[in-house]
C-alpha cells in the first residue's frame, strides 16, 4: 500500500510540473511578429474599412438628339462615375462584359445590331477593397454595317450599263 502512494504522488507531481511549464510556455507567447499582430507586442493596427459614398453614375450616348434618343447607330456610350473615397471603378456593360477605371470614365461600343436595352452597373471601390454601386437602365442603337458585296452587287459594280 505504501508503494502505491508513493507512484500516485509521484504521477501527480508529474502532472502538475508538466501543467505549470505548459502554462508557463503559452502565457509567454504572442510576442511582436513584425507588426502584423494586431493584438501583440506594438504593432500596428490594420486599417478600418473604407466604404465610399456619395457615388453619382453618368451615362452619355454619343451622337443622341431628340430626333435620336439612342444615338446615331454607331453605339458608342460613354460612361463616367465619381465617389468619395473610391480609388478605382469596374463599370459593367450588360453584355458580360467591364471595364476598370481608376478615373472614373471609360468609354465602350456595342455591338448588337439595333435597338437594344441594357442593365448597366458601376461598382466604386475604395481603398480597402469595400464598394458601392449604382445601376442604370440604358437603350442604344446601333446600325448595321453595309455589306460591300452586297452593295456592289447592287449597284452594278464599277460597270454600269445605261442602255435601255
Amino acid at each position: 500500500m505504501k508503494r502505491e502512494i508513493k507512484i500516485i504522488t509521484n504521477r501527480t507531481f508529474f502532472m502538475s510540473k508538466f501543467l505549470c511549464i505548459l502554462l508557463l510556455v503559452f502565457s509567454c507567447s504572442g510576442g511582436d511578429n513584425g507588426g502584423n499582430d494586431p493584438g501583440g507586442g506594438g504593432g500596428t493596427n490594420p486599417p478600418s474599412n473604407i466604404i465610399p459614398t456619395n457615388l453619382t453614375f453618368n451615362v452619355e450616348i454619343v451622337g443622341s438628339d431628340a430626333s435620336n434618343p439612342n444615338g446615331d447607330g454607331k453605339g458608342v456610350v460613354k460612361f463616367s462615375a465619381s465617389a468619395t473615397n473610391a480609388v478605382n471603378y469596374s463599370f459593367r456593360f450588360g453584355t458580360g462584359e467591364s471595364k476598370n477605371s481608376s478615373n472614373g470614365a471609360v468609354e465602350y461600343t456595342y455591338s448588337d445590331v439595333g435597338t437594344k436595352s441594357y442593365d448597366v452597373k458601376v461598382l466604386a471601390y475604395s481603398s480597402t477593397n469595400d464598394y458601392i454601386s449604382a445601376d442604370k437602365k440604358i437603350t442604344v442603337y446601333v446600325k448595321p454595317e453595309p455589306n460591300a458585296d452586297l452593295v456592289n452587287l447592287l449597284s452594278g459594280g464599277s460597270e454600269k450599263n445605261l442602255e435601255n
